[in-house]
């Protein structure tokens, strides 16, 4: 049963060459259908693959919020988000799909663009131009490092380079899917990646900290911006930036527009009130959720083995991006006087709001990591998509 406004059932798009719509088996326990193998359901499955839609959605709640608490319980990073995308690939793969309305997909995307637009402290951008050497050249050797990795993984012909692209950019990992999305990439690989690269990220920067736990502040440490407590905004500024955000999307051709608007918007907020952008936690889980749902619904049983199948390569993949910017950052903190550690949060491929937290406990260069994260972050968002799109014709026109 269809959610209202929803747009149906999951996406069968062909995951990274494997065909999407064929049955990856035919045998006991399964039958075919147009759609491609659909597994015969026990008795109280097929009693709760009947109920209403919004009993099917409370059981989505329900299991999400246990895999919240476990993955927050084992210190995972981005688990907010994790467990929804998991508790819905565990439902659509035993057959019990909870169509996600694109409304609320777009909401809470507008939802995480403010709690993105919270983190970002208006007086660190005043450093940029005390810092745009160093910044340019950090935001530059990334981008190229994800350039060159995706280049050289694409000859081997894993992966389709359109999905290597988007999984890949550190732009933050709820907007690439999102844009993934838009321009017809198999954004459940897309989700794997950018959230593969979250995890490795997290664990990079807590191990480049315990090396390096007095190298964060470096010699620029005394422009460094100091982010006092901010009085926070009512909840209800949060309502009106995420409303203005959403009906700007409607009439604005922008990539990711539901989330980029309300940043854009919070961060103006922020400039001239001097308040912080104040978002309810209930309010971050539901847009948590609302994403991790309509990614993690994408998922079939009959994809599940061939997924399993490109995780280390997926693993390896993050690994060596990770590590060619560790190295990148020994370049940025010779050439420039910096501590390893700011230069090294400088350069980590996303997770802005994880490098955060890291910074601020290692009580490093803030106007430095912010700036060049926040930099990157527009850079990807705004001028790289329009250069994929143009690099993938390229390619296929060559082809």
């Amino acid at each position: 049963m269809p959610a209202p406004g929803g747009h149906g059932g999951p996406s069968h798009r062909p995951l990274c060459g494997i065909p999407g719509n064929r049955p990856a088996r035919n045998g006991p326990g399964w039958s075919l259908t147009p759609s491609g193998p659909r597994r015969v359901l026990r008795p109280g499955l097929q009693r709760l693959q009947r109920a209403p839609w919004p009993v099917r959605l409370v059981v989505l709640a329900l299991v999400s919020a246990l895999f919240v608490v476990v993955l927050s319980a084992l210190g995972a990073p981005a688990s907010g988000l994790l467990g929804p995308l998991l508790a819905a690939l565990v439902l659509a793969c035993s057959g019990l799909p909870v169509p996600i309305p694109g409304e609320a997909q777009r909401a809470g995307q507008a939802v995480v663009g403010c709690m993105i637009a919270g983190i970002i402290e208006p007086r660190v951008l005043l450093t940029l131009p005390s810092y745009a050497p160093e910044i340019l050249t950090a935001t530059a050797m990334t981008l190229l490092v994800t350039f060159v990795i995706v280049t050289l993984t694409a000859r081997l012909r894993v992966f389709d380079v359109q999905t290597l692209a988007w999984g890949l950019l550190p732009g933050g990992a709820s907007a690439m899917i999102v844009m993934s999305e838009e321009s017809g990439a198999d954004v459940r690989m897309v989700a794997i990646m950018q959230y593969m690269r979250v995890i490795v990220v997290a664990l990079s920067a807590a191990g480049i900290a315990w090396i390096h736990p007095v190298a964060g502040a470096g010699p620029g440490a005394g422009a460094a911006v100091e982010l006092a407590a901010r009085a926070p905004a009512s909840p209800l500024f949060t309502l009106l930036i995420v409303a203005a955000g959403l009906l700007v999307n409607r009439f604005v051709s922008l990539p990711a527009g539901a989330l980029v608007l309300p940043i854009l918007m919070g961060v103006v907020f922020e400039a001239q009130t001097g308040l912080q952008v104040n978002v309810p936690a209930w309010a971050i889980w539901l847009g948590f959720a609302a994403i991790g749902w309509s990614v993690g619904m994408r998922f079939r049983a009959d994809l599940l083995r061939p997924i399993l199948r490109l995780l280390p390569v997926v693993l390896l993949i993050n690994l060596a991006l990770v590590a060619v910017s560790a190295v990148g950052s020994f370049v940025v903190s010779a050439i420039f006087g910096i501590g390893y550690t700011t230069a090294f949060l400088a350069m980590c491929p996303g997770a802005m709001d994880t490098v955060a937290i890291v910074a601020r406990d290692l009580d490093a260069d803030m106007g430095f990591i912010l700036s060049a994260q926040f930099l990157r972050m527009l850079v990807v968002i705004l001028v790289v998509p329009p250069l994929v799109r143009r690099f993938l014709l390229t390619r296929q026109g060559a082809g």
